[in-house]
């Protein structure tokens, strides 16, 4: 297996363990980070020893999203955000075409990209203080990977991507998004139990009940949707203007931090972990 900066892969018998490895900045994903998993992902597709693969992230969050630190030079062509879309809907993507099941382990924040990234998983086992949300939705953004309408009812996805408030991990198992939540110091064994669990079935089983349920929501248009969230994307994120480009430009001014302040105090509540 080949070594990443962003990412870390380790390989216990028939499970692998992929963990983003940002841990300073919540596993904020970067371009390199999408890059990196997509190229492990092709890697463990191959390896027909593998049954299972778990997605974490390290420290104390799955994923705060994208990383919106301020660039030296913006993203200032469609060209350049299409770019950007490209690399993260494809890692993304890459999650949800693997051969062998993927089993997102969230603690903390799961929220904006990483949200997308843990939907894109087959199932998700979440700790009692994870949360859940596409807060992004506060300064012009929204899902990126949109496949939000094939998880959930119309009025519970309006409500992620229209209010913008996060979600605990109760209500996130109550909708659907969750598979199970446990305490927080149980979590790493549940999930090691659990993926070693999936690794005993018989070989070629999980993929091919992976495919079958892909094979019924691509027939419900997902695939469809995918490749419409491509297009979606790039225009929304080349297209925002005024408010829409306040977060950014007051943190290139005033620094990340500052920025997420002036944000939680523009809304009057904190959706980011201290």
């Amino acid at each position: 297996m080949s070594s990443y900066e962003c990412i870390e892969v380790a390989i216990d018998e028939a499970v692998a363990s992929v963990t983003l490895n940002r841990p300073k900045k919540l596993n904020a994903l970067s371009d390199q980070l999408m890059v990196e998993l997509t190229a492990a992902l092709d890697e463990i597709a191959k390896d027909d020893k593998i049954r299972v693969v778990v997605l974490s992230g390290a420290g104390r969050a799955f994923s705060a999203g994208f990383d919106v630190t301020p660039r030296p030079v913006p993203r200032s062509t469609i060209q350049e955000w299409k770019e950007h879309v490209h690399i993260g809907i494809g890692a993304m993507k890459r999650v949800w075409t693997l051969p062998q099941p993927v089993l997102a382990k969230v603690r903390g924040a799961c929220v904006g990209g990483g949200f997308d990234l843990a939907l894109s998983c087959d199932l998700t086992i979440a700790s009692e203080d994870a949360f859940f949300g596409e807060p992004e939705v506060k300064w012009g953004g929204g899902a990126m990977f949109m496949i939000l309408p094939w998880i959930l009812q119309l009025k519970h996805v309006n409500e992620l991507l229209m209010i913008g408030r996060t979600m605990p991990a109760k209500r996130a198992y109550e909708l659907g998004i969750v598979n199970e939540v446990v305490a927080n110091e149980a979590l790493d064994e549940h999930v090691m139990n659990t993926a070693k669990h999936l690794a005993t079935m018989p070989a070629g089983t999980l993929a091919r009940n992976k495919e079958a349920v892909h094979r019924m929501l691509d027939i419900m248009g997902i695939a469809e949707g995918m490749l419409a969230s491509q297009d979606l994307t790039t225009q929304r994120l080349a297209g925002r203007s005024g408010e829409g480009k306040e977060f950014g430009e007051y943190a290139a001014k005033h620094g990340l931090k500052a920025a997420f302040e002036w944000r939680d105090k523009k809304f009057g509540e904190k959706v980011q972990p201290k």
